[in-house]
């Protein structure tokens, strides 16, 4: 069985082992693994996945909707998150599953409430590509996107924290969708 790299610098084709975890402090440890031996999982562990739905126009026109006037929020439960290249297991309640590329932010300290003043970088540990996987179908009957956007493996995420992102609004993500069908 090859190792699981919870963590991890990546360095071309080579993993170094870290102890501890980015959000709460890290040290390089001494073991290095080549990736293709190394079983990736998400390099996040959050207590809650928060998501701003509709806030992209041409989404959310191609879905038949408008641009809310406020963030729309939902959840994604922990339950659903994977690792960037395990399976995404369809659901048999959905007859129309789809991905969505999105950019998830990774937050190193607890941000609550802040003040017109206060930056909000400064709670920002850095960013990760996340796969929204939706039951579409689901999603369009329900009032609440839970069930549609909470299935176990309808969150693959990774396969790296980026700390140096210094703009997000030209970010481009790449979501490599492999159908075993």
């Amino acid at each position: 069985m090859p190792p699981v790299c919870l963590c991890g610098t990546e360095s071309w084709n080579r993993i170094k082992e870290i102890t501890g975890t980015p959000w709460n402090g890290w040290q390089p440890a001494t073991d290095t693994w080549a990736i293709k031996d190394c079983q990736l999982v998400a390099p996040v562990d959050p207590s809650k996945i928060v998501c701003v739905g509709r806030n992209y126009a041409a989404h959310a026109a191609e879905m038949g909707n408008q641009v809310p006037a406020g963030p729309l929020i939902f959840f994604k439960p922990p339950s659903s998150i994977v690792g960037p290249h395990a399976s995404i297991v369809l659901t048999k309640y959905s007859k129309k599953v789809e991905h969505e590329g999105e950019l998830g932010v990774v937050m190193a300290k607890k941000c609550s409430q802040l003040s017109d003043a206060a930056d909000p970088f400064y709670y920002v540990l850095g960013y990760t590509c996340v796969n929204d996987v939706s039951a579409r179908d689901i999603q369009k009957s329900d009032v609440q996107f839970a069930r549609a956007k909470g299935f176990e493996t309808f969150c693959p995420i990774g396969p790296h924290i980026e700390t140096q992102l210094e703009r997000t609004d030209n970010a481009r993500l790449s979501i490599v969708v492999v159908s075993s069908a």
